[in-house]
């Protein structure tokens, strides 16, 4: 019998227990034993019966009656705490913690790989899809050039709103909040950090890059507003939230935030809650993975998923081995066509600027002291330039600016 500790018995955690008691039949000899909680109640002890709760997550993690430790309950230090302990203590390691993967799964996978045990996470990164484990095994022959895409459904409902249901910002945001999609407080999803812990966590599977999360170009969604949507749906675009990482030699270039996708890609036709993934590899040039980001199923689901995986390697099956890292990662924004809206007193001298700062313009509307410019790719080296020549020659005010998604 394989037992299991499971630390946090929120609805995700009460998910995996569910699933997990309804597919005995694929987990006849795995069972969840003990759980840690904040408060142990009678209601939960008479739910469930045969599980030992505790209000001490060190009594599961030392336990040595315990093979496998899953962690749902959330948070960074204290919880990287738990886990460095479990995986000294000999016990494989699940957790669906986007945060503490992107900022200590580097150390904990040291620790595991040491003690020749599993750490596990597919469920951090969009938990309905199976991306880690496509990236991990499924192109074992292969080289993952670029992965990203849709990974945080409360920022893309929230604009799936304000472009399909002409709502605003706040209002969009609201409804999320009521329909229990974004938080309280959604500052993680709707800044953009959320998409950038789950982007390092993608980047680690596919190119074996340690990415340190403030190193990436986060932008979030906040700007967006009618205006910009109306504009971009002229030009052919829809306004999506991207996190975007592509491998150049020893450099990634990443970036998180809202990006003009050509209408017509699949990607632009992901709405709402959905994610979607998308890998380009040297040999093959598009592969796509879609399905639900969040939600307590989905998660729980993905935790199984890991979990069968710890169950094959206690049978016998060998650990799957890391991709060679990346020597010394250089990030760096990517080159990109941008979407720019500015105004200023003399817009009649944008076009110049442009032509003196090597700034290709596919399309420039100006009304009044208002100019939309649509640019070839660029730098983002060669943008910035652009965008000073525009505050100092023509005191410019930068209103917003976006990237076209690459294809």
């Amino acid at each position: 019998m394989i037992r299991i500790g499971m630390l946090g018995f929120g609805t995700v955690g009460r998910s995996v227990y569910d699933l997990l008691q309804a597919h005995t039949e694929r987990f006849p000899d795995m069972q969840i034993v003990s759980v840690a909680v904040r408060q142990i109640t009678e209601q939960r002890m008479t739910l469930y019966p045969t599980v030992q709760f505790t209000t001490n997550p060190d009594t599961i993690v030392t336990a040595s009656d315990i093979d496998v430790v899953i962690e749902v309950m959330g948070g960074q230090t204290e919880t990287y705490r738990y886990l460095r302990r479990a995986l000294h203590s000999g016990k494989h390691v699940i957790t669906a913690n986007k945060d503490l993967i992107a900022t200590y799964g580097e150390t904990l996978q040291k620790i595991a790989s040491a003690h020749q045990l599993a750490l596990l996470y597919g469920a951090s990164v969009a938990g309905g899809i199976p991306i880690l484990d496509a990236l991990t095994n499924l192109l074992p022959g292969d080289e993952t050039m670029q992965v990203g895409g849709i990974i945080n459904g409360t920022s893309n409902f929230i604009l799936t709103q304000m472009s399909d249901a002409a709502m605003n910002y706040d209002d969009a945001l609201a409804l999320a909040q009521r329909m229990g999609i974004a938080e309280a407080n959604p500052v993680n999803d709707v800044a953009g950090f959320d998409a950038r812990y789950k982007l390092a966590i993608l980047a680690k599977t596919a190119f074996g890059a340690n990415v340190v999360t403030t190193q990436i170009p986060t932008q979030g969604i906040q700007e967006i507003n009618a205006t910009v949507l109306d504009e971009a749906k002229r030009l052919g675009y829809v306004i999506k939230p991207l996190a975007v990482a592509r491998r150049t030699g020893q450099e990634l270039a990443m970036t998180v935030g809202p990006h003009l996708v050509p209408a017509a890609h699949l990607l632009g036709k992901i709405d709402n809650v959905q994610n979607a993934v998308q890998v380009k590899t040297r040999n093959i040039q598009d592969l796509v993975f879609t399905g639900p980001g969040a939600g307590a199923k989905p998660t729980a689901s993905a935790v199984l998923s890991d979990l069968a995986i710890v169950h094959d390697i206690v049978c016998g099956r060998q650990l799957v081995h890391e991709k060679q890292a990346l020597q010394q990662p250089v990030i760096t924004g990517t080159a990109a066509g941008r979407y720019i809206r500015v105004t200023a007193p003399a817009t009649y001298e944008i076009d110049a600027i442009a032509q003196a700062n090597q700034i290709g313009i596919k399309t420039m509307w100006v009304r009044s002291h208002r100019a939309t410019i649509l640019t070839d790719t660029v730098s983002p080296a060669t943008l910035a330039r652009f965008e000073a020549a525009l505050q100092q020659q023509i005191g410019a005010k930068i209103e917003i600016v976006l990237p076209v998604y690459q294809e």
